[in-house]
């Protein structure tokens, strides 16, 4: 009745060549028989609600293609081999020809090669020997390419033994994903990585991180930032690629629809003139964001320090990315990473201290400054008021985890910037947090505890800590004499003496 090759799909058939199917807009069936598959991929997505798939098929044998037809398939050719396409598929499936099933397969793999947005899956049922015995050319080039796509191949002797055409051939189910743009985009990023380490001994960026980095951070950063180097270039280079484009369909169809007496309604999208400016300042935005904050600098920010930091790449963000750029804003930021923490900590100390004309006046402790103006330093006991637009931020639940992680967002960020202050203070105390009940924690040098009401208590345990911080902060706001004052001038060293004892005795011990 059909030709000798013809050999209708089985449900089973059906199912291992569609299953793990989920997103699909257009398939292409092109060995189509009299729709078997088809029947099974029409099954599978259009009477499951997905309006928006698309199926087109392909048949040679024309009493098939009237039964296809009579189905109101999508005929769109009659020899898959010759086939060519503008078309791109989400996905082509299909049961060729078991002698011959080498060429049925490399035209889908070409085909999918050939589409520029679209991700093609390719699944296929073809004769085991094909791949088995790779004797003549076409199959030894087959069985290289599902390799380089890391195709999925499963043998099975017993698909077609209850079929409505029975045979005992040896079946291989070949699964594979083909996108060419973006395997050529993955190679590009992937040779990025392979930057050759000689190239970067010695560069300015190795000399200038050299007084803030121990040497394996310095050969890592160093590359890091000549990786990012290359990857913003990319990352420009495609941005640019995609306006070019639209520029390109935009005036080519006003071209063919002013060329036109009936004007065509086309295509006609693009972008203004100020997207692509906008597009690539914000993506040197994020590439100086990379470049400028390394993950051990990214750790001793607080909030505050971190939205220092977040304005300054702003007012650079308009400098392109270069290696004479990069330098200079690297120079510039280690030259005042110590101003921006500590900057933090006076940052800290007004946020605890700003209600002391209230209820909470008994968080700091007054005294005369040294140049005779008011001033003032935080108690080793603080409530602190959390609370954001009138209600609690800590909801007091007994049933909730109490681990420190699990606290209000807020209140953790709280204390992890005192936390991070202390620790630009003195470096070797444990800063894990324990529990010591719901809404109660502690840890070496702090204990702090939540309340309904919506405050927090704290109990600052390292005196000597609390007093390097009253005393820095003090010095900042010139309520304190500068160290060097205290080394000359008796009065401030008597000065210090009665106001910051433990001060004074730390400067002694060291």
């Amino acid at each position: 009745m059909f030709n000798k090759d013809f050999y209708p799909s089985p449900k089973k058939v059906v199912e291992l060549l569609t299953e793990k199917l989920h997103s699909v807009g257009v398939v292409l069936e092109p060995s189509a028989g009299k729709g078997d598959l088809a029947d099974g991929i029409k099954e599978k997505f259009l009477n499951r609600g997905r309006n928006e798939y698309t199926l087109d098929v392909i048949e040679k044998d024309p009493e098939l293609c009237s039964i296809l037809q009579g189905k109101n398939y999508n005929l769109v050719d009659d020899d898959f081999l010759n086939f060519e396409t503008n078309t791109e598929y989400d996905a082509i499936i299909m049961n060729p020809p078991f002698s011959g099933g080498e060429y049925h397969l490399l035209k889908a793999i070409k085909l999918a090669e050939k589409q520029t947005y679209l991700t093609c899956d390719i699944r296929a049922l073809i004769n085991a020997e094909t791949i088995l015995n790779p004797y003549s050319k076409e199959r030894q080039h087959l069985v290289a390419l599902l390799d380089r796509y890391g195709a999925s191949i499963v043998y099975y002797d017993d698909l077609f033994l209850e079929a409505e055409k029975q045979t005992k051939v040896k079946c291989a189910l070949i699964k594979l994903t083909v996108n060419t743009v973006l395997k050529k985009v993955k190679y590009t990023f992937d040779k990025i990585y392979k930057t050759d380490l000689e190239k970067v001994h010695g560069s300015s960026f190795e000399n200038l991180l050299s007084t803030k980095l121990n040497e394996n951070e310095i050969e890592k950063r160093v590359k890091d930032i000549e990786v990012l180097i290359k990857q913003y270039e990319l990352h420009v280079a495609l941005v640019k690629e995609k306006y070019r484009v639209s520029a390109s369909l935009k005036y080519l169809e006003s071209l063919v629809s002013e060329s036109r007496v009936n004007r065509m309604g086309l295509f006609s999208g693009g972008y203004t003139k100020n997207d692509i400016n906008e597009d690539i300042r914000n993506l040197r935005n994020s590439y100086w964001t990379e470049i400028l904050q390394t993950e051990e600098f990214r750790k001793k920010l607080t909030n505050h320090g971190a939205s220092q930091i977040a304005k300054y790449i702003t007012n650079v963000a308009s400098l392109e990315i270069n290696r004479k750029n990069i330098h200079f804003m690297l120079m510039a930021l280690i030259q005042n990473q110590e101003n921006i923490i500590l900057d933090s900590c006076v940052d800290i100390f007004d946020n605890i201290t700003r209600y002391h004309n209230n209820e909470y006046s008994k968080n700091i402790h007054y005294y005369n400054g040294w140049s005779g103006n008011s001033a003032f330093k935080i108690n080793n006991k603080v409530v602190y008021p959390m609370t954001y637009n009138g209600f609690n931020i800590y909801t007091y639940d007994k049933n909730e985890d109490t681990h420190f992680d699990s606290i209000d967002y807020q209140v953790r960020s709280f204390i992890t910037d005192l936390m991070k202050m202390f620790k630009f203070l003195n470096p070797h105390f444990d800063e894990e947090f324990q529990t010591n009940a719901t809404g109660d924690y502690e840890n070496e040098i702090l204990r702090f505890k939540m309340f309904k009401k919506g405050t927090i208590h704290l109990w600052f345990k390292d005196l000597d800590l609390l007093a390097q911080f009253n005393v820095y902060c003090g010095q900042q706001k010139n309520w304190i004499p500068t160290d060097e004052e205290i080394k000359k001038n008796k009065e401030a060293d008597q000065f210090m003496s009665e106001e910051f004892p433990e001060y004074k005795q730390m400067q002694l011990t060291n």
